[in-house]
């Protein structure tokens, strides 16, 4: 049976459930993707892939490829538009990353905020008397997941009906799901708060819970039914980007090391047997102040483990001390390119900027290798997400992706 909670933290578990989901990508998923059943039943409606991709051990392109050999283009339309809808959330906040800036102060505000801290803390861990929501807080602490229906419900009662700050409910997200990013995570919440499309939120309704978890939970009477969007004073103007892989040569006379971050370990050329040095970073534990919670920590850590060399040097913290043992394996090696997968507004920018600027001091250089497939999807990525949808169809055609007939 196609279970989700199977989640192994290597590259052959996630190819494996990829094979048993590829069946249902396409009019199956599309008819049954909204309902959600519960973690006792599998989550059967979808895929549960995200954990592997939000990590990259496989990527998007792998995963449409595949899809794309069993279904016709119309028929998995349903199913790539979700994976999409990652890639448009990392595009958008390239774009616009002051708006990651933003909300870590916030977030780091509302944290000492004694008031605002202690009731979050207390709708999460304790009870609401809302019984979907808390039987949602149960399952993330217990499982790392939850269906997208769900994470939406869960972000509208806790904005609008429990009226907690979002910023304090994205960084719960990010503490506790496997799968969660500074992109998606953060985007996803400010849509439903009303500040992504300005003046549109979204807000839960019982109806629609009791409709797509096929009457498991009914909290009429429970729920705000009118609340008005959550606003800012702040304007986010589009950061222009340079969306195409880096071409700057790499001097092949010298010798080059190779690091992968927990954001991205496609297994490409970024790795070469023959390096003297393989370098890992996590940081994803970075993401929150309050780090990240047992099952996470876990699977990520091993996750980047099984994805690297035996011989990698493994930075588990992205602190001052890490960055400085780093530079100087670096530069004990002698390298004279430090060659990585591009790295994504989140935890891991601050530091390899700074390892950036260090390395460049010892004339070390430093290159960062975009991929294909966000080099084709990020130029459409800077308004609403309509946009980029409408241009799959010809996107997937640029990276010679064919369909099924």
């Amino acid at each position: 049976m196609h279970n989700n909670f199977q989640w192994t933290p290597t590259r052959e578990a996630a190819l494996k459930h990829l094979e048993s989901f590829l069946p249902l990508a396409g009019t199956e998923y599309s008819h049954k993707r909204n309902f959600d059943m519960g973690a006792a039943e599998g989550h059967t409606n979808v895929s549960g892939l995200s954990p592997w991709l939000r990590h990259r051990c496989i990527s998007e392109h792998e995963v449409v490829k595949q899809v794309l050999s069993q279904h016709s283009l119309a028929a998995a339309n349903k199913f790539i538009q979700e994976i999409c809808w990652r890639t448009y959330w990392k595009g958008w906040l390239e774009m616009h990353e002051p708006v990651w800036f933003q909300y870590n102060a916030e977030l780091v505000n509302f944290l000492s905020s004694g008031s605002y801290a202690a009731d979050a803390n207390a709708a999460f861990n304790e009870t609401t008397g809302i019984e979907c929501f808390d039987h949602w807080c149960d399952e993330l602490r217990d499982t790392g997941y939850l269906h997208n229906h769900a994470r939406m419900w869960f972000a509208s009662i806790w904005i609008f009906t429990l009226k907690l700050p979002w910023q304090l409910g994205a960084d719960l997200f990010v503490q506790h799901l496997l799968d969660g990013d500074a992109a998606s995570n953060t985007l996803s919440w400010r849509w439903v708060a009303g500040l992504h499309t300005k003046g549109k939120h979204y807000l839960a309704t019982a109806e629609n819970i009791a409709k797509f978890t096929s009457g498991r939970f009914n909290p009429d009477n429970q729920l705000a039914t009118h609340a008005e969007p959550i606003t800012e004073t702040i304007d986010y103007p589009v950061q222009e980007i340079t969306c195409t892989p880096d071409s700057r040569p790499i001097d092949t006379s010298g010798k080059t090391g190779f690091l992968l971050s927990d954001d991205d370990l496609t297994p490409v050329s970024v790795s070469n047997a023959e390096s003297a040095l393989d370098i890992s970073v996590i940081s994803r534990h970075s993401l929150s102040p309050n780090g990240s919670s047992q099952q996470v920590q876990q699977f990520t850590n091993s996750l980047v483990h099984s994805c690297t060399p035996k011989s990698s040097m493994i930075i588990e913290d992205t602190n001052e001390a890490q960055l400085e043992s780093l530079i100087e394996r670096v530069v004990s090696e002698k390298f004279n390119n430090l060659k990585m997968a591009y790295v994504p507004v989140g935890s891991n920018r601050p530091f390899i900027n700074k390892l950036t600027v260090e390395l460049g001091k010892q004339n070390i250089t430093t290159h960062q290798v975009r991929c294909k497939w966000d080099s084709a999807f990020w130029p459409h990525a800077n308004k609403g997400f309509f946009q980029l949808k409408k241009k799959i169809p010809s996107i997937l055609s640029t990276l010679r992706l064919s369909t099924k007939i």
